[in-house]
């Protein structure tokens, strides 16, 4: 998959939840759109080289945070891009535990499922799968979350009903970086959820990683990892 028309950026603050500052190649400082909510801290450091791309239309960010590169390679934040990526590799066999490239071209997204929406439904698959951004990584284990993450355990709760309901159901975590050679719940930050993701797996939820191969401009789903669960 590719980015979007970008621009490089040197990351400069934080300033929301969803916003931080950054500066251009000539020197200005812009806001821009930060499209994830996690804390970032290993990334969100200043000085680090960024990507942004330019936003098409007026708005009071100058664009959007891609991506960072805070060492040897690139770590992309957006934390839209899970579900794209997801079906890009669905729709190339790299994923067949989900279902044939076919149910790619199927897929909905956003659907309503108790008091949530899951990311995709594949109907031929009788399939929800609700997928999940990591950019954290540890001595090759990346790590989900990277804080209390109250909407990701209403989600896990969410699936279980798909699961009472005789349907399939999958999380599956998108690692956005390469350096990870399996995945692990990262308990010491919230192990509620992890709790949640063991349940889901005791109750035959389906539980996937995905490693990613970013480059620049450029990011695309790999393989599978690992899980070590809870």
């Amino acid at each position: 998959m590719r980015w979007p028309p970008w621009s490089p950026v040197t990351f400069l603050a934080r300033r929301n939840r969803f916003a931080c500052s950054a500066l251009l190649p000539d020197g200005s400082e812009v806001l821009l759109h930060l499209p994830n909510s996690g804390r970032l801290a290993e990334l969100l450091l200043p000085g680090t080289r960024g990507a942004a791309a330019p936003s098409s239309r007026p708005r009071h960010t100058w664009g959007d945070l891609l991506a960072l590169h805070p060492g040897d390679f690139w770590v992309v934040v957006d934390a839209r891009l899970p579900p794209l990526l997801l079906l890009e590799g669905l729709s190339r066999g790299k994923t067949p535990e989900l279902g044939s490239p076919a149910a790619a071209r199927e897929a909905q997204r956003e659907v309503l499922l108790g008091e949530s929406r899951v990311d995709l439904f594949l109907p031929s698959e009788r399939l929800y799968v609700e997928t999940k951004s990591v950019t954290l990584a540890r001595e090759g284990r990346a790590l989900f979350p990277d804080a209390p993450t109250l909407r990701g355990r209403r989600h896990l709760r969410e699936l279980r009903l798909a699961l009472s309901r005789g349907f399939r159901a999958a999380v599956a975590f998108v690692v956005q970086r390469p350096d990870a050679c399996l995945f692990a719940c990262h308990a010491s930050v919230d192990p509620a959820f992890c709790q949640e993701l063991a349940l889901f797996s005791r109750e035959g939820g389906e539980t996937y990683a995905y490693a990613c191969v970013t480059r620049e401009g450029e990011v695309s789903l790999l393989h599978r990892l690992p899980v070590e669960m809870p």
